[in-house]
């Protein structure tokens, strides 16, 4: 591993716990893993969007190998 770079496991783990944070942060609900990301829900675009913000700038000190790309997407919640 190159100097500046983290353990694979330690970086999800920290990735995690910022996105957790995040969301939470902004009353969003964490529902799903996708491995090395999250899959979240919010009662506005505009607290994705936040959480989003909030994430991404915690997410900026991690090790330059640590996946900082974040991504929203927005539809109606269709109740079944």
């Amino acid at each position: 591993m190159a100097s500046g770079e983290a353990r694979p496991g330690a970086l999800c783990y920290s990735r995690t716990k910022v996105l957790r944070t995040a969301v939470e942060g902004q009353d969003g609900f964490l529902f799903s893993h996708t491995g090395d990301g999250v899959v979240a829900a919010f009662a506005s675009p505009r607290s994705a969007v936040d959480a989003a913000v909030d994430a991404q700038r915690a997410l900026d000190p991690l090790p330059k190998n640590a996946s900082k790309r974040l991504a929203t997407h927005g539809e109606r919640v269709i109740d079944r």
